[in-house]
């Protein structure tokens, strides 16, 4: 049985005032939350032991000269029929016809081209002032024929499956891909 203060008390306020004033009685007897630590931002691993010697250098600037003629075909119908001369970073005789299996061609000609640019890479722009571009650049042991925005140059579907074609840079012929 309460004791007559207490009993007092308990009979002085309501019901729900009763109630509130237990739940903040026991809520203050709860333990506080326990902080987590701020978790600690991880260092970016730490390269292996000679990784800065393995890093690829930059592919020297030259002159880019090549008689090349490259005419291939892959088992899947794949194939291309090119031939570039290069003076002195001029290109001076250019011819590519490249088939994309059975489903189309693109073909490009100097003709219809002019040169834009001599370095790094050279690039030739559309005469009809067309988003077309071809780029030739040079690599250790091959010299690379690229086209960029060229559809009109192909048939409708095909750009995307059209790639490059490499020249070894020795000797003209295909480069091994």
């Amino acid at each position: 049985m309460l004791s007559r203060p207490v009993d007092r008390f308990v009979r002085s306020i309501d019901t729900a005032k009763f109630f509130l004033l237990v739940v903040l009685v026991l809520g203050g007897c709860a333990a506080p939350p326990l902080a987590t630590p701020p978790v600690a931002a991880k260092a970016p691993p730490e390269p292996p032991p000679g990784a800065a010697q393995r890093r690829t250098k930059p592919i020297p600037d030259r002159r880019i000269d090549l008689e090349g003629h490259c005419q291939q075909s892959e088992e899947d119908g794949f194939r291309e029929d090119a031939v570039l001369r290069i003076r002195n970073d001029i290109v001076q005789e250019l011819r590519w016809r490249l088939w994309v299996g059975h489903r189309g061609t693109c073909h490009f000609e100097l003709t219809d081209f002019r040169q834009t640019q001599t370095h790094p890479v050279i690039e030739l722009r559309t005469r009809d002032g067309g988003l077309c571009r071809l780029l030739v650049w040079q690599e250790p042991g091959r010299v690379t024929l690229a086209h960029a925005d060229c559809s009109g140059r192909c048939t409708p579907g095909i750009e995307a499956s059209a790639w490059p074609v490499s020249f070894d840079s020795t000797n003209g012929g295909c480069s091994a891909r």
